[in-house]
């Protein structure tokens, strides 16, 4: 089996006598074959951490799989029998992959073995392809994040599974942005964000969740349906709905100054948390004063950074205790009343240029990070829909007005305080009951 960089755990040289072939001599026989199993992990960091069982793969476990399988039927052939032990161990809690490298070691005289070598992922791509006006839906929901799979679990255990529509290539949304542990998640371990999607996925897959990988473009909503128009990665479509439940949430706010989008991932950073140790000892510029800024600010100073925060304002607005480690921390150096002009570098960030009150000064740095806010994704939506924020205006069911009362909306896109995946939680909850009581009310 060929080496593989991925984090996995393994079994290898596996030996089971298996009924596997074609040939006469083979029909009702025993014969010998050897396993290897390579099995990718959900979070394998995480198992480092806990040092427990029950967040990694069990390799007894995984064992005993292949055993079952081996031993419930005769297989015709060797692909069949390899096809089934990948699919029996991709079912266990916590497997994302699975690679099985099956031999015959007794097949060919010449030859110490034959076989087959597949893998296996949980996450399949399946998408509906709306490509035309005729397609029609009891159910939308427009965003795979924690908000739009939490309103997809409440539709399936209310009778009335929906179709989710997300752009992208996995579902997630924005937990694939959260690599540090989330600590505040009522009733569960730690865990990072691309934790958390990954075992929401397996809900999604387990009740035969749907999904169309296509970006909302425009919606309408009329007193019979509303009407999504969509781009799809084969070409535009269509869906008619009776209820739709949106939940597209929002994305970082840019500073929209010269370089910052030339120099992304060329020294401006997308997290503070990843990969944080290799700028120990280094000079960061971190541009945010509220939580994000302030968080990401003591995250690199905790490994070593010396960090300035910059902040337009005269005082940071992060929470009191953010505010008060800030002050409290040595190696991070406030720098208020002040705003980024450009970032300054060819092929990697050489220096952030600052302007404010006391004028323009270059600061030498080769790591910066940008953490000035969130914007809501509600430009297809009507005007008539948002607030001048740029938020969707809801009642308390997440009902959205002047939209004859068959759009919904939950998560961050609703702009409410304390936005957070318990939040996105319990509102895509809330707006799953009202659309299914409005489609069941006719």
């Amino acid at each position: 089996m060929g080496s593989d960089h991925r984090p996995h755990i393994f079994v290898t040289n596996l030996r089971l006598e298996a009924r596997v072939g074609v040939n006469p001599g083979e029909q009702g026989a025993d014969q010998p074959i050897a396993l290897e199993i390579q099995i990718g992990l959900d979070d394998l960091a995480l198992a480092a951490r806990s040092e427990r069982l029950r967040d990694t793969v069990d390799y007894v476990g995984v064992v005993r799989a292949a055993r079952r399988v081996v031993d419930a039927r005769h297989y015709p052939l060797v692909e069949t029998l390899a096809t089934c032990i990948a699919q029996a161990v991709l079912d266990r809690p916590g497997a994302s992959w699975v690679r099985v490298r099956l031999r015959k070691l007794k097949c060919l005289r010449h030859a110490s073995g034959a076989g087959v070598e597949l893998e296996l992922h949980r996450d399949p791509s399946w998408p509906v392809a709306p490509t035309t006006s005729g397609d029609e839906e009891p159910l939308v929901i427009v965003g795979g994040g924690v908000a739009g799979m939490a309103a997809a679990l409440w539709c399936h255990s209310l009778g009335h599974p929906a179709l989710l529509v997300d752009p992208t290539a996995q579902l997630g949304g924005q937990l694939h942005m959260v690599h540090g542990l989330m600590r505040d998640l009522p009733a569960m371990e730690p865990m990072t964000g691309a934790a958390l999607a990954a075992h929401m996925r397996r809900q999604f897959l387990g009740h035969g969740g749907r999904w169309a990988r296509a970006r909302l473009t425009a919606v309408e909503a009329a007193p019979s349906a509303c009407q999504l128009i969509l781009e799809h990665p084969t070409g535009p479509g269509q869906i008619r709905a009776q209820a739709v439940i949106l939940t597209m949430g929002v994305r970082r706010r840019a500073l929209g100054v010269p370089g910052e989008r030339r120099l992304q991932g060329k020294g401006i950073l997308a997290t503070g948390a990843r990969g944080s140790e290799r700028l120990a000892g280094l000079r960061v510029v971190v541009v945010g004063g509220g939580d994000s800024g302030c968080e990401n600010a003591l995250i690199l100073s905790n490994v070593g950074a010396h960090v300035t925060l910059v902040h337009r304002g005269d005082a940071l607005t992060a929470r009191a205790q953010l505010r008060r480690q800030v002050a409290a921390d040595t190696r991070i150096t406030q720098r208020l009343q002040c705003h980024v002009e450009r970032f300054v570098g060819e092929d990697r960030l050489e220096a952030v240029e600052l302007g404010g009150a006391a004028g323009d000064e270059l600061l030498s740095t080769r790591a910066a990070l940008v953490r000035v806010g969130w914007i809501p994704n509600s430009e297809p939506l009507p005007a008539s829909w948002i607030d001048p924020r740029g938020f969707v205006r809801a009642d308390l069911d997440g009902r959205v007005p002047h939209t004859e009362g068959r759009v919904f909306v939950a998560g961050d896109l609703m702009g409410r305080l304390a936005p957070s995946v318990a939040t996105s939680f319990g509102t895509g909850a809330v707006a799953a009951r009202a659309a299914v009581q409005l489609i069941d009310e006719g």
